[in-house]
């Protein structure tokens, strides 16, 4: 397995890595995001240690999107802290998780976490996320939530909260829990309307993408950098 740049073509430079405090991170890439081409993202300004902002600019220089990122390459592990887009429907979310994804791989960590509200929870499943909440952190409330929900096209995840809900002394609780907020989400991202999707959470959830998902999934990621412009393939 290897992990590289595509070679130039004709619009984008070859992808710039910059070491900074130990971090290997891209200088300057851009993407194309809808409604509004060659999108920056400008050096990054690390506060302390290994945390940093991101910033996005369109041509005209306005600041479009923002992030704030902790990566520690010593123990494999980045966490999102905020995810800030200032225009939304535009892709700049998506793009700024393609970068978190170029971070993360030419740093070898092993999983990105971060704690998202409710109305993104659909949102970040579709860039590859799962949920990885616990009971007593949310997970609970979520869980009702999708037993009290009142759309017929996703009543079988209902029945099987509910069943949830009534057998609280197993032993995978957490993880059949985890597992049917992700089902009874990614069923709704193809049924329901997208403003909708907004309102299936009622708490945050704690969510992860790892390495190995992304390697698994690889093709989707790179349908996305070249959708984006993004001069980087996983091979």
């Amino acid at each position: 397995m290897r992990i590289a740049p595509v070679q130039n073509n004709i619009t984008f430079q070859k992808l710039i890595l910059k070491q900074k405090n130990g971090v290997n991170i891209p200088e300057n890439l851009t993407c194309d995001c809808s409604k509004n081409s060659n999108i920056t993202l400008k050096e990054q300004r690390f506060n302390y240690q290994n945390n940093y902002d991101v910033d996005f600019y369109d041509k005209e220089l306005n600041l479009n999107a923002k992030e704030h990122i902790g990566i520690y390459p010593e123990i494999k592990y980045m966490f999102v802290d905020t995810m800030d887009s200032y225009d939304r429907n535009r892709g700049f979310g998506t793009c700024m998780h393609l970068v978190n994804i170029i971070e993360m791989l030419e740093n070898d960590i092993d999983k990105i976490e971060l704690y998202s509200t409710p109305s993104a929870v659909a949102f970040h499943i579709k860039c590859g996320f799962k949920p990885d909440s616990t009971w007593d952190d949310g997970l609970a409330i979520n869980i009702q939530k999708i037993r009290n929900n009142a759309y017929p096209e996703l009543k079988k995840y209902a029945y099987n909260a509910d069943n949830l809900l009534k057998n609280l002394d197993l032993s995978n609780k957490d993880a059949a829990a985890n597992q049917l907020l992700l089902d009874y989400i990614s069923s709704a991202c193809m049924t329901l309307a997208k403003e909708e999707l907004k309102y299936l959470c009622s708490f945050p959830v704690h969510m992860k993408l790892t390495k190995q998902d992304i390697l698994d999934n690889k093709n989707y990621y790179n349908n996305l950098f070249q959708t984006y412009k993004i001069d980087y393939q996983i091979t």
